[in-house]
């Protein structure tokens, strides 16, 4: 009485997993869209309003009270000045230590000098070098110079 027709299940099966699966690749793609090409432009939208606010901002600062806006200005340029002379003040507190290890059991120190530098080795010697740090109060592994 009710024949049901097997091929007609199957090719309806087929049919609703195709919406499935194109559903599925839409999606896909519309998240590497999103990521890909909406998202670094919102983020750079958001920072050059970030920046163009907080120029206003100086701005009007500047135009309410200009010594204040001026000693803001003075204390950032101090803050990146020091922030520079500790940096390099680190590089020349440690010390650079040469070592002749042609006596490879008690290698001798052949000099020592106030910076953190590489030593380029000519010719035939066999030496090392390490870093001394002050604040730790240790050297570092023994490291083989460049070659010229």
């Amino acid at each position: 009485m009710f024949e049901t027709d097997e091929s007609s299940e199957v090719l309806e099966k087929s049919v609703w997993q195709g919406y499935v699966l194109a559903f599925a690749i839409g999606c896909f793609v519309t998240f590497l869209i999103f990521f890909f090409i909406l998202l670094p432009t919102v983020k750079r939208t958001v920072a050059e309003s970030t920046e163009r606010s907080a120029q206003r901002k100086f701005a009007a600062d500047l135009q309410l009270n200009p010594l204040d806006a001026q000693l803001t200005r003075a204390t950032a340029a101090l803050q990146a000045a020091t922030q520079d002379r500790d940096q390099c003040k680190a590089r020349f507190d440690r010390q650079t230590i040469l070592y002749d290890n042609t006596i490879p059991i008690d290698p001798g120190k052949i000099w020592i000098i106030p910076a953190d530098v590489e030593p380029i080795s000519t010719g035939e010697h066999h030496v090392t070098y390490t870093h001394y740090d002050p604040k730790t109060k240790q050297e570092t592994a023994h490291f083989y110079p460049k070659k010229p």
